[in-house]
């Protein structure tokens, strides 16, 4: 746990959405609630290098998961399905985790 809150959460959605050359984030055990999974699933996007997510034990429902899904596989047209991120991998809880 790092304690990062959602104040904290732009700032790591901004560095994301830079595509630095992070592999693996593991987030597990913070204060993350859906606003942060938008934000984050906002800046995976654009980003082509992390492999990895770990955002067990956050506080995100399923509005969190469908936006960060989204990320990963937007199949509401062919544009968006060649645009999403099919790159990383997104550990939520337990054994949940999106992948495509």
């Amino acid at each position: 746990s790092n304690n990062i809150t959602s104040g904290v959460s732009t700032l790591l959605s901004d560095f994301l959405a830079s595509n630095p050359r992070l592999k693996v984030l593991d987030l597990e055990e913070n204060q993350m609630k859906d606003s942060d999974a938008t934000l984050i699933a906002n800046a995976l996007r654009t980003n082509t290098t992390l492999r990895s997510l770990d955002l067990t034990d956050n506080g995100i429902t399923k509005i969190g998961v469908e936006s960060l899904r989204l990320a990963l596989f937007d199949e509401s047209s062919l544009n968006s399905v060649a645009d999403s991120n099919h790159r990383c991998n997104i550990r939520l809880v337990g054994s949940l985790t999106l992948c495509w």
